[in-house]
Formats: C-alpha cells, structure tokens, sequence
C-alpha cells in the first residue's frame, strides 16, 4: 500500500524583519502606525495644499498673497491663546486616566471655548485699531474666525491618547481637500482677495466638525461630557504656562511675517509667505512624529531615567538627522524650486528659502523637547525657553528686517531657535539631560558606526 500521504504545508519562516519588529515594544508599534497614517495622510494634504498655495499666490502676486498670509498668521498667534496647550495636556491625561474621559473632555472644551472668545475679541481690537487698509482689515476678520471653531476639534486628543490618529488625520484632510476645491474654483472664477479668506475658516470649521462625528462614532455622543470645576481648575493650572509658552512660540514664528508689513511692505510678506509655504509645509514632519510619539515618550518616562534618556537619544536622533536631510536640498535648491512654482515674480523669495531651510531640525528639537518637558511636568523650563526665543526673534527683527527686508525676517525665525533650543539647555538643570541626549544624538551615526566597527 502507498503511503502517499501528503505533508502538511510548512508557513514561511518569517523574516528577520519581522522578528524584531515583533520584539519591539507594543507602544512603539502603536506609534509606528499612527505616524504612518499621519504621514499617509499628512503628505496628501501637504501636496494639495502646496499645490494650491501655489496657484493662489500666482493669480494674487506678492502683495495680495503678503495680505493672506498676515492675516493668517495672526489668526494663527489667536489659535494658540484658543488652544491653550490644552490638547497635549488632555492627552497625557487621558493616558493616565482613561475612565474620567467625560469629566476630561467637557471642562477642556468649555476652556477651548472661552480662549477662542478671548482670542478673536483680541483679533477684532487689532484689527479695528491697528494701521491697515480696509481691504487688510476685512481679511483679518473673516481668517480670524477661525478662532471660534477651534475648541470643536477638542475630541483629537482622545484619539491622539489611544494613538488612534486616522480618525483626526482623515477628518483634517477632507477639510483641506473640500476647500481646497473651493479656492480652485474662486481662481477660475478671478474672485477679489478678500473671497480668499472664507477657505480658510471653512478649512477649520470643517476639519474640527468631522473629528466631532468621527468620536460620536468610535467613543460615543460628545453630549455625554460633562463640565466638572475642580477638574477645570486642574486642568487650567496645568495647562496656563502650556499656554504662554506656545502662544510665545506662536508669535515668535509669525512675528517677522507680520511685521514685514509694518516695516517693510506687503509684497516683501508675499515673498517671506511663498518662501516659508515651502519650509513651513515640512514642519509637519517633526509634528507628526512629536504627536505619534509623545505617549510613548510619557510611558517611557515612568519606566525609569536610565530607559527614558536612551529613548529621548533616539527620539532627538531621528528628528535632528531627518530635518538635516530635507534642509540641505530644500536649500541648494531654493532658486530653481521658487522659479518654478512660483515664477518670476517671487524671484527675492528664493534668499528667504536658503536661510529659513535650516529651521527644520531645530523645529523637531525644540517640538520634542517641549512635549518631554509635559512628560515631566516641568512647563516653567518651557516658559524660560519660549520667553528667550521671543526676545531674540524680536531684537533681530528690529535690527534686521528695515535692513535686510524678508531674508532678514528668515534670519531673525532661525537664529533664535538656536538659543533658546539648544545652547538654553546648559543653562538650567531641567535642561541638561536634553543638552546631553541633543549632543548624542547629533553623533548618534558615528556612535552606532563605531560601536560596530
């Protein structure tokens, strides 16, 4: 008799690869695949709103494109005061103490709520008082708005403490894609500037809608939160120097851009916006990778110093060296990438592009060490940092921009980062162990190298 009997088919071994990535931990893992839909769908909403960004600012040139982008960037000094640096706060929240979720969420947004009423109250005593043409005047209005749809998003943070982030990414992204459509629409049609400001309210109002509908969905009716006012005194404790140190960051960032049009003129802000729609488009980067990663960073701190400063090496490595490598050839190439996106007219833009390239790294340092100063409860360190940061960006500014016009804009944003990023850190404790995990990570490839040498 044959015995013939078929052996069972063997599975594939798997592949190195797979193996370690198993053996990784489960937090890793979880941000590994948020920061992959972030990124999925951070570079689609990055591509369409260069894209547009682009087409916009050819049919307004400089000038009208400088007036878009003052009056964003001062909605976006108000957004900070909104937001409150509650979200990042919540977040960590949420990660200790996932049942008081209600009590969470419901006395942050009513606190949303009340930053964006005090923020566009803020916006319209500026903009009825301050030296600028009617046609200025009715932008920051209407882009100001955005303020008061902010608190709405308030739910991301309950997705970002589960690492669930394609609920909030996609939600952001069909609001980016929805108006993106629409601006397409008003440049075929040759409408005014100032129809130019409507996209950008509908952007927010839209993405922070569907992130309320896609909670409703997963986690259940927003109309459960319930506003608690001893956890609303907590949260506001904890979350008011958060506050000052990114409404600081905030106006330090939009701060040379504003005052280009006090000091200099509103095509020298459409040179210094088309320049920086570039570099600023990639800050997404490192803010993907500070938000996938910050739970794991607030794990990894409880897990003990020696585990918490290997995990801040590779954190900073990552950011610093991915930044160094997007910097260098977005600044060789800063001449060619101007001439042919924007063309001819935003030519000056290319000397903003060369300088403002290399805030990149600097960007993700100062973003990762500001979320690891949450982790460990340490906000007045970030306070000292931002308050620095703005007193230098200020000084350079009033030194440099009636000089040098936008490229010394460019240089009044970087220069200060590198005080108030790095060479801040020796200065106090709280920052050393940062300093020392910066400096590893900067010599991170020739320590690796040598280890295997």
């Amino acid at each position: 008799m044959s015995s013939d009997s078929t052996a069972p088919a063997t599975p594939p071994a798997a592949s190195g690869l797979a193996r370690w990535w198993a053996r990784q931990p489960a937090g890793l893992r979880r941000a590994a695949y948020s920061m992959g839909w972030m990124g999925l769908v951070n570079a689609v909403r990055m591509a369409t709103g260069l894209i547009v960004g682009v087409y916009i600012a050819r049919h307004l040139g400089p000038a009208g494109y400088g007036v878009i982008g003052y009056a964003t960037g001062l909605m976006l000094i108000g957004s900070a005061l909104s937001r409150m640096g509650l979200e990042e706060v919540v977040t960590r929240d949420l990660v200790r103490d996932p049942e008081a979720r209600d009590r969470t969420l419901g006395s942050a947004f009513v606190l949303r709520l009340g930053g964006g009423l005090a923020a566009y109250g803020v916006l319209l005593l500026y903009a009825l008082y301050a030296e600028m043409d009617d046609q200025t005047r009715l932008a920051v209005l209407i882009i100001g708005a955005g303020v008061l749809a902010q608190p709405f998003d308030m739910a991301g943070a309950w997705f970002q403490a589960r690492q669930r982030l394609a609920y909030p990414s996609l939600a952001r992204l069909t609001g980016a894609l929805t108006t993106a459509a629409l601006r397409i629409g008003l440049v075929a049609a040759a409408k005014p500037l100032v129809w130019f400001a409507w996209p950008v309210v509908a952007e927010i109002a839209i993405g922070a809608g569907l992130i309320l509908v896609a909670y409703a969905r997963v986690a259940g009716s927003p109309l459960r939160w319930r506003l608690r006012w001893h956890r609303l005194r907590a949260l506001l404790a904890a979350a008011l120097p958060l506050t000052l140190v990114i409404a600081t960051n905030e106006l330090s960032l939009r701060l040379p851009q504003v005052l280009l049009v006090h000091w200099a003129t509103t095509a020298d802000a459409g040179y210094y916006a088309a320049a920086t729609r570039l570099s600023e488009t990639l800050y997404l980067l490192p803010v993907i990778a500070c938000t996938a990663l910050f739970p794991a960073v607030v794990r990894a701190q409880a897990s003990g110093p020696q585990i918490y400063a290997r995990r801040m090496e590779t954190f900073y490595a990552l950011l610093l060296w991915g930044g160094f490598a997007v910097a260098l050839p977005l600044s060789l190439l800063a001449s060619w990438l101007i001439g042919l996106l924007f063309g001819p007219d935003y030519a000056p833009a290319a000397d903003v592009l060369r300088i403002h390239a290399w805030s990149l790294p600097l960007v993700g340092l100062i973003c990762a060490r500001g979320q690891a100063l949450i982790a460990e409860n340490l906000p007045r360190f970030n306070l000292i940092s931002a308050v620095v940061n703005l007193a230098c960006n200020l000084g350079l500014a009033w030194w440099l921009i009636p000089q040098f016009g936008p490229p010394g804009a460019a240089w009044a944003s970087l220069l200060p980062g590198l005080v108030s990023g790095v060479a801040l850190n020796f200065a106090f404790a709280p920052g050393r162990l940062h300093a020392i995990a910066m400096l590893r990570g900067l010599c991170m490839p020739w320590l690796v190298l040598r280890a295997r040498a």
